[in-house]
């Protein structure tokens, strides 16, 4: 977790904590019982067969880590515990609640500017609500650059 957020939920007496899955033994969600909240944070592709698809060819994913974090989704939600998903993780969300992605944005919408380069992401503005932990990680500014993400034609949304 990045140090934007570990400040704040430090301030609150909480801990980061960065649950692992641990190979053959896999993911214990209980872990989810002692947690004040989750962060799905952002990173490579979910993988297509989460979601029932094809993958496409610029498609790279880590299955692993995406059953990983579609647990820990799942269990969060079924504890009511707070979930903060970010970038990969609003996708992990969606597919975790039986939704779909597209997998490239471009063949849909050619005139996309979401990654003009590679390693290069386009921005847009988001809000976050005063007195909210999300407004605290970005130090108090009600506005902040990020990609968006809309559902498409094609995709379901959960």
């Amino acid at each position: 977790m990045r140090q934007f957020c570990r400040e704040p939920t430090s301030r609150r007496s909480s801990l980061p904590a960065a649950p692992r899955s641990v190979a053959p033994v896999g993911t214990d969600t209980s872990i989810v019982e002692v947690l004040d909240g989750l962060i799905i944070s952002g990173g490579s592709d979910v993988g297509p067969e989460q979601y029932g698809a094809q993958p496409h060819r610029l498609t790279r994913a880590q299955p692993a880590r995406d059953v990983h974090d579609i647990a820990l989704t799942k269990a969060a939600l079924d504890a009511e515990v707070p979930l903060f998903a970010i970038c990969r993780g609003a996708q992990i969300l969606n597919v975790a609640m039986g939704g779909s992605l597209i997998q490239h944005i471009p063949d849909v919408n050619p005139e996309a500017d979401y990654q003009p380069a590679s390693g290069v992401f386009g921005n847009v503005e988001f809000t976050t609500a005063p007195g909210s932990i999300s407004r605290a990680c970005w130090d108090h500014r009600p506005a902040h650059p990020v990609i968006t993400i809309r559902p498409w034609t094609g995709s379901r949304t959960a």
